[in-house]
């Protein structure tokens, strides 16, 4: 099953530039008629929307970060006017800076953003300037999660104490990036009674068996 890849994309700046590329993602949409609202970037057929020329000789991957690119599109708003266009959704295993990349570069927009694969444990932060420059951060999906998802983070690591995921408790501590997330004595002792409940656990399991 390959891995997808979320991105999530918001290119501001000029009102007529932020105009420009919102009425070209909306003749995407209205050449694929989709009832849901995205788009599907297969790059190879809109790259000419979006950059006005194209060359079938390029790889996907290297120019524009992927194949394909499940996303959806937003015109947003502030104080009734036009101050944004975000692009979020799936690409193919890897994110889609380099289109990112040529969109601000096209449009003279600045773009800021985030990548996240939870299955290759990889995610990353983003700018890019209008001239194309982008500057990226990049951390582990676990590490992303702790720093933008705190409870959620959490919720998972119970979950993977509770089904066994984690041998020892010194594993479940690994778990957590001190530079992102020092443990306090309250969250230790917490993290410490889930595990020892899932030992205690194996080891009624373990006596029923013996018994049976």
């Amino acid at each position: 099953m390959a891995n997808h890849c979320y991105n999530y994309a918001t290119f501001h700046g000029d009102e007529a530039g932020i105009v420009r590329l919102h009425k070209r993602l909306l003749k995407i949409l209205s050449e694929q008629e989709r009832g849901y609202g995205g788009i599907h970037f297969d790059i190879s057929n809109y790259h000419t929307v979006l950059f006005g020329k194209r060359n079938n000789k390029v790889d996907p991957y290297d120019s524009f970060g992927s194949k394909w690119f499940e996303c959806e599109f937003e015109l947003n708003f502030f104080d009734e006017k036009v101050c944004s266009v975000t692009l979020m959704g799936d690409s193919a295993w890897s994110p889609m800076t380099p289109l990112f990349i040529k969109i601000c570069k096209k449009y003279d927009l600045q773009c800021n953003g985030n990548y996240e694969e939870s299955g290759m444990d990889f995610a990353g932060e983003f700018s890019i300037d209008a001239e194309g420059t982008c500057e990226v951060e990049e951390t582990t999906y676990q590490e992303f999660q702790q720093k933008h998802n705190p409870e959620s983070y959490w919720d998972t690591v119970i979950t993977d104490i509770q089904d066994g995921y984690c041998e020892t408790f010194e594993a479940v501590l690994e778990r957590f990036n001190p530079h992102i997330w020092e443990l306090n004595k309250s969250e230790i002792a917490e993290l410490r009674t889930y595990f020892n409940d899932y030992k205690d656990s194996l080891g009624e399991i373990n006596n029923d068996q013996e018994t049976i």
